[in-house]
């Protein structure tokens, strides 16, 4: 039961993603959470390693768009510099806002991944959709009230799934 929540990889930051294995597995895609997976979120617009890393992520291929429960003006402030595609109002873990991004891409399932930092949002929706799943440690300690809610359960599926993968 717990394995829905499980991602396919985990490490604890964007920058320790293989991306180069990622594009040898025929990954073209990129759904990323902005939110405490790219930046905290407090910070307003993508600190400068950030937009680094996404423009050499395009410089090898990849399509990104990034993806968020944000609403609106979160979304098109933190992206403002970047100029990717972006969903917000997402509606994870629901398949809704998943297909969009997909759509945005032109891309199939088997061709994209879901990279985000929470178990019952980013990874059960990238899962349910078939994505390979990416989860990394969240950036920072602090976040909002209704994420603050859900780390502790977080932490005892995060546990069952490094006794099964023996991390």
């Amino acid at each position: 039961m717990l394995e829905r929540f499980f991602p396919d990889e985990y490490y604890p930051s964007i920058r320790e993603v293989p991306f180069d294995a990622l594009h040898a597995r025929g990954i073209r895609g990129l759904i990323i959470d902005i939110d405490n997976t790219l930046a905290p979120y407090d910070v307003p617009e993508p600190p400068e390693a950030v937009t680094r890393l996404l423009r050499s992520l395009e410089a090898k291929g990849f399509r990104i768009c990034l993806f968020s429960n944000n609403g609106k003006t979160r979304v098109e402030r933190f992206n403002a510099s970047l100029g990717l595609l972006a969903v917000y109002k997402a509606g994870k873990p629901k398949k809704r806002g998943i297909r969009k991004a997909m759509s945005m891409l032109t891309l199939s399932a088997a061709e994209t991944a879901l990279i985000g930092d929470q178990l019952f949002t980013d990874i059960w929706g990238g899962n349910r959709c078939g994505l390979r799943t990416i989860l990394l440690e969240p950036i920072a300690q602090r976040d909002e009230w209704t994420v603050r809610l859900k780390r502790p359960p977080e932490q005892f599926v995060l546990r069952a799934y490094k006794r099964r993968c023996s991390i």
